[in-house]
């Protein structure tokens, strides 16, 4: 297995900053660099929805407060019980009208009592 590639925020915008004078292709580009071409894509979207402050650090960083992210882990949690709830479950039952009924036993429930079984 490849083990993943980490580049630096300076890498990633001197990356950008070459795609972007236009002097090479894209293709090209990337294969000196050493990566895809569609991350180089990605690193320039990047950039130009954040700016300055692209590529913060290491991993994806959260900017919310951990008791919203808890409680959006929470939600997602009980949604999916909901929604397995709301599964109708496979019968053989034609309609939800119609009751099963189980053949009959006759033998004793409890060891000391003994009830008969009506058969029809």
């Amino acid at each position: 297995m490849i083990k993943r590639q980490r580049f630096t925020a300076e890498f990633k915008r001197e990356a950008v900053r070459l795609l972007d004078a236009g002097e090479r292709p894209a293709s090209e580009l990337a294969i000196d660099l050493g990566i895809r071409r569609n991350q180089l894509y990605k690193w320039k979207a990047e950039v130009a929805r954040s700016g300055e402050v692209s590529f913060p650090g290491s991993g994806r960083k959260s900017d919310q407060d951990p008791e919203v992210v808890r409680l959006k882990r929470e939600l997602a949690r009980v949604t999916e019980e909901r929604d397995i709830l709301k599964k109708r479950r496979l019968t053989s039952r034609k309609s939800c009208h119609e009751v099963r009924i189980h053949a009959p036993s006759c033998r004793p429930i409890l060891a000391d009592r003994h009830v008969p079984c009506l058969v029809r």
